[in-house]
């Protein structure tokens, strides 16, 4: 497929792989393949009483998309992955939304202060990220308890943001136990990130119960 993306521009490139990837889907899906939950994998259950045998192709889950996010990930992909091009997207995320770049950046104690001189001001707190990810998410999986809980106490509305997804589906609350389920795998869970995590699962609870009826 590389002579086909060659000298194109992004929205083309992105156009092609689009259609690629769409009737590499549609191809497994007609052999009876079905995608396993809200991942990129798709497997066939040998099974002949296995509900996805019974899942039509046209009922399969599809992850929700963003044009946005595929744009951004398509003007900065590279095949091996580097330093600069984690860089490159924190400074993107600095330039369009600057508190959800102080989210990903600073220590939590920090963060906590950049959140509060910044309450009163022009800041837009319920402004999503490329892949749709809240401030909550975004101080979850950085596993950072005490700014967590001061926009949970602090900024209005913000524990509705505990139900709120991401592109991956996931709440603020999943997508720390999908971090901690990754740093397990990666045996670097240290003693101290257990106990943010802890406090973390404490606040998004809380918030969670408060913004139900």
């Amino acid at each position: 497929m590389h002579w086909q993306l060659a000298n194109k521009s992004t929205e083309e490139r992105l156009r092609i792989k689009t259609k690629v990837q769409g009737n590499a889907t549609k191809f497994w899906r007609a052999c009876g393949f079905r995608r396993i939950g809200a991942s990129n994998c798709f497997a066939f259950s040998f099974d002949p009483h296995h509900q996805s045998r019974a899942l039509a192709s046209t009922s399969d889950f599809d992850p929700r998309r963003s044009y946005a996010k595929d744009i951004e990930d398509e003007e900065t992909f590279d095949p091996n992955p580097s330093r600069e091009v984690e860089e490159l997207k924190i400074q993107r995320l600095r330039d369009s939304l600057p508190l959800h770049h102080a989210a990903v950046t600073l220590e939590d104690d920090e963060l906590k202060t950049f959140f509060a001189t910044h309450l009163n001001g022009n800041s837009v707190w319920d402004r999503v990220t490329t892949s749709e990810a809240t401030l909550l998410h975004l101080t979850a999986r950085e596993l950072k308890p005490q700014s967590t809980r001061w926009l949970l106490e602090n900024v209005e509305n913000a524990e509705y943001w505990t139900s709120a997804r991401d592109l991956n589906g996931f709440s603020p609350l999943e997508a720390l136990q999908e971090k901690l389920e990754t740093t397990r795998k990666q045996k670097k869970t240290k003693c101290q990130d257990l106990k943010h995590i802890r406090q973390l699962q404490e606040e998004l609870v809380m918030g969670l119960l408060s913004s139900r009826p």
